[in-house]
This record gives structure tokens, C-alpha cells and sequence, in this order.
């Protein structure tokens, strides 16, 4: 596969780019709780177009991957009048690892598999990815109203609209402007979750709708070009995007037939809009087969190409995007109880780590570009010899768990209690009480808290704090016949003053007869 390098993204002034720009995306600034770079960084790749972009792929076996360093958020064939969609995944936290199912049908997939596939070994530890997706089948870059157009829109670029409106009653540059508004949705939620976010590319898989107008579709590609990348610095605030980089997908050539006449001199002008302007590279597609020579259909179906063929896509895109991207030469995170910090030699040979663990954590693992390296922290510090540009390191803290002292409070000559004289924060509490003969128990609590009798023993969960463990006893009242001693004398007395009326009656009766 060959393919174009180009300078790496330049950072120019945003002043000079947007000057005579008349447009009035939102500015996202960061909320006030938001962390720095170091602590929580996500790198955005885009992703648009018609079909083979949004990922009507469906042919051939699950590849069963899941790329947990690259969430995914976007939405494929947003109908324009009647508002549904193939999915919309526009909420944060958005999809949390990029997997099969984010084509326009839950068994289908788009580029996004293959460019997760080669970014997820890039994002190991704190740095994450996120792959952006706005796309709609049948779609053209043309003013279009047939085909998929009339039921999605079109990506007429902005600086097209000479001020008309664009809204659902009309295709003109509906998906353009839907892109927009995704993407600053999404990019919106990210910054206000604490997130810096960089975005890195954009991967564009379109033009088999406007394969007949070859001529039209030069300037038009570079208008759309421009005004995406021009949108995105007013987004962002961003002046690097003003030369993102852009990767067109090239289109196949056996596009509903094999060697399809149309699709060379498509390509040659896919190609000479990449050399004309800076950051702007084609990947080849010409091996993907979607149509043989025989005639036989080996993609999807005519127009799309089979689930491996797109992952071989996106792989390529992928590898363009990374070989491109803007990259720090570390990224380092930490959690909640402590700070990391990092830094280079002169020669950025070496790069030092150093982790400081808050009053109560102590450091529990540093990973060091997936890898745990925590025994080789030594005095804080972990030291690096010549470390890949972009490497990652995080840092994890947990919580020094106190030890709790226990006193216990009770009578010795009513009782005896046994227990730990210590209990590990968040450790349950077991105590042992052996009233004497002629007692019993009658409350056992830790404060305010009475103990649970279980299994012969009282027993409390998660002691928090320190305290004091009171056993109080009493005497077991005495018992006769049976029955409980106080219940019993009643009786007894009862039974005793009937019997002496009983008696006293007898008497009575007989000092009458005499």
C-alpha cells in the first residue's frame, strides 16, 4: 500500500485563519472543574462520509475485537424528515471501547473497527482515543437531492450556502451541518467532564455518489476541506486544525463492477486535491474487491465492501492518522490521593517520573506503556531510557487503612468478653460474650450501635472508628416447675389464698350444724 507524507500539523494563528470568516459556532472553554492535560487527555479521530463511511459492511465472519483504549460516539443515517436514525451514540459517556455493531445495522461495521484496531496500542494507561463518527448512506458532496440525498441530505460544503438556510426541509448540506453539530456536541460534553481534548484527523470514505461529475467534485472536495477544518478551529479554539490532517479513502475500483471506467479519472482528482493542499493524503482501495472480473459479487453487495476489507480500510486509515498525529512526548495520569509529574533530560533520552502519594494513600501500581512498574519506583521516582514519543504513564493511589483501638466495658464478676483489641478500618467487629452462672446477657453495643447475635458471637460491620464495646448482664430470674419463677409465685400465691377461703368455708358450715 502506498502512502503520502506530508509535514506534520503546523500551528499557525487563529487570528490570520479566521480572518473574514463569517461564522458563529459555540467557543468551549473548560468548566471550572476541569483538570489539566497531564490528568485526563482524549485524543478525537473523525470519521465521515456515505456508506462505506457510515459501515454497511456485513460479509464474512465477527471478528469478535474490542478496543478498550478507543471509545467510540456518533450516529450513521439520521433521516432528515422523519428523524430516525441507524443508532445515535451522542451522550457521554459515550461507548466505552470501540467494537463490531457501529454500522447502520447491529451486525454491520465501518472504518472505525480497523482505525481502533491500530490506535488502541497507542492509548495504553490515562491518554484515551475516541473515534467520531457522522455519516449517511448514499450521500454526495454535490448539491443532490436523488438517492440517499433526498432521504438524508448532502455535505454541500458551507461556504457553498452563499447565507441559505439549512435545515431537515431541504438536503442542501444537511449532513454537512449535522457533523458540525455532533461533533461540538460531543466535544462539548468531553471538556466539560474534565477532558482536554486534541482532535487528531479525519478519515472521509464518500464520493461513489458523485462519480459522474469528476470536475465538479475537485473543488468542491477542497471547499469542503477547508470550511470543515476553518469550522473545527472556531469550535475548538484550536489553530493547528486549520491543517488537520485528512485522509480521503480512495474509491474502489471495482465499485459495482469490476474495473468500473468511472472510478480512474475519480481518483486522479481525489489524488490532486491530496498534492495541492498541506496535510491531505489518499490510502489506496484498489485490492478491495467488491465485484470480480467474473461478475461475481464478493463484497457485501455490489457497493460496499466485505467486513475484512473494510477493517483493511480503516487499518489504513489508522495507520495515516497516527503516522500524522500531533503527539506530546508523554502523557501521564494519576487518581484520586496523589500528583506524578515528568520530565525529560536535554536530550530527551530520559524521562523521569516522579509520584507523590497524599496524607493517608500510598502509591498502589504505576504502569509505564502497559506494563506495571511499580517495583522499580524507587524513592518516588521511576526513570525511563529513551521512551517512545507519546508514551503513556498512570498512576494509581488507594486509601493507608487505619487501625481502630477497642475497648470493651462490663462487669467481670457478672460476666467475661473477649475481643480484638484492634480492627482494620472497614473490618468487621466479632466479640465474645460468657455471662456466670445466674446471668445473662441483656445489651451488647459499640457506641449507639447495638451488636448482632450471629453464630455465637456479637458482630458489627465496618468499624470506622475508634470506640468503646459496653457488655451490660443480668441476673436470669429463678424458675420452678417449669415456668417462669415471677409467673410462677403468682400462681402459687393464688392456688395458697384459695385454698385457706376454701378451708375457712369448710369450717363455717360445720360450726352451723352443732
Amino acid at each position: 500500500m502506498e502512502i503520502k507524507r506530508k509535514h506534520r500539523f503546523a500551528f499557525l494563528g487563529a487570528t490570520a485563519l479566521l480572518a473574514g470568516a463569517c461564522i458563529a459556532f459555540p467557543t468551549v472553554t473548560l468548566s471550572a472543574k476541569a483538570v489539566t492535560s497531564e490528568e485526563k487527555t482524549i485524543d478525537m479521530y473523525l470519521i465521515a462520509g456515505q456508506s462505506n463511511a457510515a459501515g454497511y459492511s456485513s460479509k464474512g465472519e465477527p471478528f469478535g475485537g474490542v478496543f478498550e483504549n478507543v471509545r467510540y460516539a456518533g450516529e450513521v443515517d439520521r433521516n432528515r424528515t422523519s428523524g430516525r436514525v441507524a443508532h445515535s451514540l451522542l451522550t457521554y459517556p459515550f461507548e466505552p471501547a470501540v467494537k463490531e455493531g457501529y454500522g447502520y445495522m447491529a451486525d454491520c461495521i465501518g472504518p472505525e473497527y480497523g482505525i481502533a484496531e491500530k490506535l488502541n496500542e497507542n492509548y495504553k494507561g490515562g491518554h484515551k482515543a475516541l473515534v467520531f463518527k457522522s455519516a449517511a448512506g448514499g450521500t454526495g458532496l454535490r448539491n443532490s437531492t436523488h438517492g440517499g440525498n433526498e432521504s438524508f441530505g448532502n455535505w454541500y460544503p458551507r461556504s457553498q450556502w452563499h447565507g441559505a438556510s439549512v435545515n431537515p426541509s431541504n438536503p442542501m448540506g444537511l449532513q454537512y451541518q449535522w457533523f458540525v453539530d455532533n461533533f461540538t456536541s460531543v466535544y462539548t460534553q468531553l471538556t466539560e467532564h474534565g477532558y482536554t481534548v486534541r482532535v487528531q484527523g479525519m478519515a472521509w470514505m464518500q464520493g461513489e455518489d458523485d462519480l459522474t461529475s469528476p470536475w465538479k467534485y475537485g473543488p468542491l472536495l477542497e471547499a469542503f476541506i477547508t470550511d470543515i477544518r476553518t469550522d473545527l478551529v472556531s469550535i475548538t479554539n484550536d489553530s493547528a486544525l486549520s491543517e488537520m490532517p485528512f485522509v480521503i479513502g480512495e474509491i474502489a475500483t471495482s465499485f459495482e463492477k469490476a474495473n468500473n471506467t468511472l472510478v480512474p479519472p475519480f481518483i486522479e482528482v481525489q489524488r490532486s486535491v491530496a498534492a495541492k493542499m498541506e496535510n491531505v493524503f489518499t490510502v489506496k482501495t484498489d485490492d478491495l474487491i467488491i465485484v470480480d472480473t467474473d461478475g461475481t459479487i464478493k463484497g457485501t453487495d455490489h457497493c460496499h465492501f466485505t467486513r475484512q476489507d473494510s477493517r483493511t480500510l480503516g487499518n489504513r486509515f489508522g495507520e495515516v492518522l497516527l503516522e500524522n498525529a500531533r503527539w506530546d512526548g508523554a502523557y501521564v495520569s494519576t487518581s484520586e490521593g496523589g500528583t506524578i509529574e515528568k520530565a525529560f533530560n536535554t536530550e530527551t533520552k530520559e524521562l523521569t517520573v516522579t509520584v507523590k502519594a497524599n496524607e493517608g494513600y500510598a502509591l498502589k501500581s504505576l504502569t509505564f506503556d502497559g506494563r506495571n512498574v511499580t517495583a522499580q519506583v524507587s524513592n518516588g521516582k521511576y526513570v525511563a531510557q529513551n521512551p517512545r514519543k507519546g508514551v503513556t504513564c498512570e498512576a494509581v493511589f488507594e486509601r493507608i487503612k487505619q487501625s481502630f483501638e477497642i475497648t470493651y466495658e462490663f462487669n467481670a464478676e457478672e460476666g467475661a468478653v473477649t475481643g480484638s483489641a484492634s480492627v482494620e478500618e472497614g473490618k468487621p467487629l466479632s466479640v465474645t460474650v460468657t455471662p456466670k452462672e445466674g446471668y445473662e446477657v441483656e445489651s451488647v453495643k459499640f457506641g449507639e450501635t447495638e451488636l448482632a447475635l450471629k453464630d455465637g458471637k456479637f458482630t458489627m460491620d465496618g468499624v470506622t472508628s475508634s470506640g468503646t464495646v459496653k457488655v451490660t448482664f443480668r441476673k436470669k430470674e429463678t424458675s420452678g416447675g417449669g415456668c417462669n419463677s415471677a409467673i410462677g409465685g403468682a400462681a402459687l400465691g393464688t392456688f395458697a389464698a384459695v385454698a385457706a377461703v376454701s378451708v375457712a368455708a369448710v369450717l363455717i358450715r360445720r360450726k352451723k350444724k352443732n
